[in-house]
């Protein structure tokens, strides 16, 4: 799939009561969860921007913001948000989440790629074990009419929008070079934050 097809998006509308403070600017080696997550979306992305909730005061000149059209309806308005502001180019959207620092350009090239020789799935996301990854995946634009139906019924689990889609799962194991066990550790609450010496460089 051609860089200039997809749209990166990082999703940084959380809340963090978890965590206890703003965690998209929590840095890592000096640079804040969200810049993180654009760096490793850029080379596979013609773009790349941040997923915001509404009112919500972002100031980092580097990445233009998306601000969800509903409050308080978690990442999935976020998709919502990418999707309709993509809708006139016909873009695909590759999301992820700015807590998952593991996340890398290898695995999200390695994604993209996949997707490229699946193009009648309408979402193509990564999987470990047997556990899906919707906060790090590729939702193509024709998603967006399910994603606000949805909405508009009270859903708001991206895992159950992967069910009521046509879905491409790209198993990621050990034998792949990109691995690793924690590639997909989420940052919740403080204590996650202890093993984040050896989080990679994007």
């Amino acid at each position: 799939m051609p860089v200039e097809d997809v749209l990166g998006v990082v999703l940084a509308g959380g809340s963090s009561h978890r965590m206890g403070f703003d965690k998209r600017r929590f840095e890592i080696r000096g640079r804040s969860l969200v810049l993180r997550a654009a760096e490793a979306l850029r080379s596979e992305c013609v773009e790349v921007v941040v997923s915001t909730q509404p009112g919500s005061s972002w100031t980092e000149p580097s990445l233009r913001a998306i601000a969800d059209l509903r409050s308080d309806c978690g990442p999935l308005a976020g998709l919502e948000a990418a999707l309709s502001a993509s809708v006139a180019s016909r873009r695909s959207v590759f999301v992820l989440a700015c807590d998952l620092p593991y996340v890398s350009t290898e695995l999200i090239g390695y994604i993209v790629r996949s997707a490229a020789a699946a193009r009648s799935s309408a979402a193509v996301v990564p999987s470990v074990a047997g556990r899906v990854q919707p906060l790090c995946g590729l939702y193509r634009p024709e998603t967006l009419e399910v994603v606000r139906r949805q909405l508009d019924s009270g859903s708001r689990a991206m895992r159950d929008l992967l069910a009521i889609l046509s879905v491409e799962t790209v198993e990621i194991h050990p034998e792949l070079a990109l691995y690793r066990s924690d590639l997909f550790h989420n940052l919740n609450e403080p204590a996650d934050l202890e093993p984040l010496s050896d989080a990679p460089t994007p």
